[in-house]
């Protein structure tokens, strides 16, 4: 199975392959030229090698598979493929960005409703993936040097760098590409391009620093914020993650904790099996720590490390475990080959939209295989034999996004190795445990790193008013606007009356792009637009004020 993988994870952007190929795709400095079109950099500050990509893909190249490895388990990987999924409604009708064996997801942002590959070529190089690390010189490392706070990237006071952990990887993908597809067996699935942006941030800590927990070096933490970027609302919407856990090819069984918000891989050899020590056999899996938030009267959820009011984060509402496609069994191959049967498996259906029947009670549920291998009861995956592509899909929503909005999750890839196959289960769930009793100022610790500012040096080829960030926000955010040349702006805050209640800015200004902060300490919360005029250019944008 995996070496037919292998045949068809040619993925997005096969046109800008040829485009590249007729050097139609340049960057602002010639001697960098492609090399960060398709960009993966790995986390190694840790006991996991975990390679990450600028295009929403777990660990894929254009000439080899770079899997996750975890060092207590050389020489093999622990993950083989992950990515995210972003499923919804716009007007009735399903969208889906997903990275599966391939990717829809295309480098960069959306920008005045464009894809950056497609509007922006030349600008390729800025849409890498950029690794910072405790101890890093601006002056050695080109990430931390040319840090994108214009996309986005975390910055705290006075524009420093946010450092998470002691080794960082960022990045910012789009699904509104159109010439992204999905292989699979019956040829290449093309989907509706979907206006949403994802800021990917992960990070991982050393052994024994960061926090008081131990097992730290065994854990990469995920953080992803979705922004809707078209003009319509998103509805109904779901985010999670799919992933081919592969610490051992053939007998990998998904499984599901729901106490725990635990999803994870297993295996039954509890003897010597093919030279390979039980003991040496692990657990891996993946805990969602924060799920998205929704209005929730007398609530508090987490949202990017900030307490919101009267809103609670949803936990997990389905999961999906499967075998493999090559599996005799077509109930257990992968389901989300279409946006139909990814939107069934998101809402806690089968992948024909009926219900889920646990065989070992005869009742309804939403997660398969959420028995328990320890004691040996409740829905197990079948034993013996699951085949290279096993692995799940684990949901939580819906929510709804409306346009510029932002949602954010987070989730943690933990390791863990006991006495024995099953001791490795039980450690896992207790580390599993362990995270979700901290909250987010206890996982996270951010170092800020002051670096010279040289986004103000771009000499951009175009007007642009950029998505205000946080959105919704309380207090304070920021936005970024550019100047293609010498202009005379304004900047106006109005409400949704259309009514002026601030100028932000009134001068002129030389070309170049600009980072702008907004204090609403003195407003109510509501609705607002912040519109941009310089000239004949007149771009609007709406930031929701959120007490």
């Amino acid at each position: 199975m995996k070496i037919f993988r292998k045949t068809r994870q040619r993925f997005c952007i096969s046109f800008l392959i040829i485009m590249v190929n007729s050097n139609l795709l340049w960057s602002q400095n010639n001697n960098r030229a492609f090399s960060y079109f398709h960009d993966i950099k790995a986390l190694d500050v840790n006991t996991i090698h975990y390679p990450n990509s600028n295009y929403g893909f777990l660990a894929v190249s254009y000439s080899s598979e770079i899997p996750v490895i975890w060092s207590h388990y050389d020489p093999q990987g622990i993950v083989y493929e992950q990515g995210l999924f972003f499923i919804g409604k716009i007007n009735e009708k399903i969208y889906l960005s997903e990275a599966l064996w391939g990717t829809l997801y295309s480098p960069g942002q959306i920008v005045n409703d464009k894809p950056a590959m497609r509007g922006y070529p030349e600008d390729s190089v800025m849409y890498r993936v950029y690794k910072i690390s405790k101890g890093d010189k601006a002056s050695v490392n080109l990430d931390l040097k040319e840090w994108p706070k214009q996309f986005g990237a975390p910055t705290g006071k006075d524009s420093k760098v946010k450092l998470y952990g002691d080794q960082m990887l960022w990045s910012v993908y789009n699904g509104y590409d159109s010439n992204c597809v999905i292989p699979n067996f019956r040829g290449r699935i093309n989907y509706p391009p979907f206006p949403v942006e994802v800021h990917q941030n992960t990070f991982a800590y050393k052994n024994g620093t960061g926090t008081s927990i131990e097992f730290l070096n065994d854990v990469v933490f995920l953080e992803y914020t979705i922004i809707n970027k078209g003009s319509d609302p998103i509805d109904s919407a779901y985010v999670g993650l799919w992933t081919d856990i592969d610490f051992y090819g053939e007998n990998n069984y998904p499984a599901i904790d729901t106490t725990l918000q635990l999803g994870y891989c297993w295996s039954d050899y509890s003897t010597n099996y093919g030279g390979l020590d039980s003991s040496k056999i692990p657990a891996v899996g993946y805990v969602q720590l924060f799920g998205p938030t929704i209005a929730s009267t007398g609530n508090i959820a987490t949202f990017k490390g900030e307490s919101r009011n009267n809103y609670k984060n949803l936990n997990l509402t389905s999961f999906w475990g499967f075998h493999d496609d090559s599996y005799p069994d077509p109930s257990e191959w992968s389901p989300a080959y279409s946006r139909t049967t990814a939107w069934n498996i998101a809402r806690g259906f089968d992948k024909t939209g009926e219900n889920i029947i646990d065989p070992t009670t005869g009742n309804k549920t939403s997660f398969r295989y959420a028995g328990d291998p320890i004691a040996n009861n409740g829905w197990l995956a079948n034993v013996h034999q699951t085949g290279g592509g096993a692995g799940f899909y684990l949901f939580s929503g819906p929510f709804s996004l409306a346009p510029q909005d932002t949602q954010w999750v987070m989730y943690a890839l933990i390791a863990a190795q006991g006495e024995d196959n099953l001791k490795s289960v039980v450690e896992l769930r207790r580390r599993a445990g362990e995270l979700k009793k901290l909250d987010y100022s206890q996982l996270v610790k951010i170092t800020e790193i002051e670096v010279e500012d040289t986004t103000q040096n771009l000499s951009p080829s175009i007007f642009m008013l950029e998505q205000n960030y946080p959105n919704p926000f309380n207090g304070t955010t920021k936005f970024r606007y550019a100047l293609s040349n010498k202009s005379k702006i304004t900047i106006r805050l109005v409400n949704v009356l259309g009514e002026t209640v601030a100028t932000l800015l009134d001068t002129e200004m030389v070309p170049g792009a600009y980072f702008l902060t907004v204090n609403a300490a003195s407003l109510p919360s509501g609705i607002y637009f912040y519109q941009l005029r310089a000239g004949d250019f007149v771009q609007t944008k709406k930031m929701v004020l959120l007490r």
